[in-house]
């Protein structure tokens, strides 16, 4: 894919927000996504990347007040087939294709290739879809039903589709979450392949050594506000982690100091004891224990 851009970012969100009753879901996020590069997007649970990513896939209409640019053009998205025709697309957590319909079905639902008004040229769909998955290093038999297909081909297809649509960028939600670790590796080698032609992958995970591994830069949201943006080989496991939860992780994990006392802090009077074990005292105290027949 040929970039003919005067601009190294393929997407720009500026100053988008949304509002639900009762919510300020979104505050203000920027967001930067260079052309073929792996943009990494981080955060807690409920930090706000799906809203955004939803807003980008036109399934949200983001509040008034922002503005997103999509290869250097005004991008408002109100359906996800507007985002689509835009060469914006995503790749959900759970795929959920047609499942009677073979994988060459599924690869041009929507826009089939037909012959004269009423009938559809399978072969030529098949010979196509088949083309494009090998192409992309992931041969399969495209008669195959989606019923009968793993989830991580499910998510091939879909990236390959994806590819065939001509993408600007792709959004990948979750991508490994129900994969083998094999499977997650063929994913890596895909996901390079597309990279390689120019395409611009946004990656959600919250595991870290994936988005490591994968990723170019990675943006950090919380609590529905922009955070920052870094090249990942500039930040650290700890320095993200960090950025995620608003505090630094030394923080977290410092210790209280406690000195002994002369004070006695638990006394128990009882007359029978069955298993003393099963009482727990903290080393920093002292306890006191009067035993007397009953």
């Amino acid at each position: 894919m040929a970039n003919n851009s005067n601009s190294p970012y393929i997407l720009e969100m500026r100053n988008v927000s949304k509002t639900f009753p009762g919510v300020k879901a979104l505050d203000g996020i920027n967001l930067r996504v260079r052309r073929g590069s792996i943009h990494a997007l981080m955060g807690e649970n409920g930090a706000g990347k799906s809203t955004l990513m939803k807003i980008l896939y036109g399934i949200y209409i983001p509040d008034e007040g922002g503005e997103i640019i999509l290869d250097e053009k005004p991008f408002k998205p109100n359906r996800p087939i507007d985002a689509i025709r835009c060469g914006l697309t995503m790749v959900p957590q759970e795929i959920s294709p047609a499942a009677n319909l073979t994988i060459a079905d599924n690869f041009y639902l929507g826009r089939e290739i037909t012959q004269g008004k009423f009938f559809l040229d399978q072969k030529t769909m098949n010979k196509q879809t088949s083309a494009i998955l090998k192409d992309l290093g992931v041969p399969m038999d495209v008669t195959t039903k989606m019923s009968d297909v793993s989830v991580a081909k499910a998510q091939l297809v879909a990236i390959a589709t994806a590819v065939s649509n001509d993408a600007k960028v792709i959004i990948m939600d979750e991508p490994t979450t129900a994969l083998t670790e094999n499977e997650v590796e063929q994913l890596y080698r895909i996901i390079e392949t597309v990279k390689a032609r120019g395409i611009a992958i946004i990656f959600i995970s919250h595991k870290l050594d994936e988005v490591f591994r994968v990723s170019d830069e990675i943006t950090v949201i919380r609590d529905g506000q922009y955070v920052d943006t870094k090249p990942t080989k500039e930040v650290s496991k700890e320095q993200l982690i960090s950025m995620m939860v608003g505090r630094d992780m030394s923080e977290m994990f410092q210790r209280e100091r406690f000195e002994l006392s002369d004070e006695i802090a638990l006394e128990i009077k009882i007359s029978l004891v069955q298993d003393i074990t099963k009482i727990l005292i903290s080393p920093y105290v002292k306890a006191k224990f009067l035993v007397s027949p009953d």
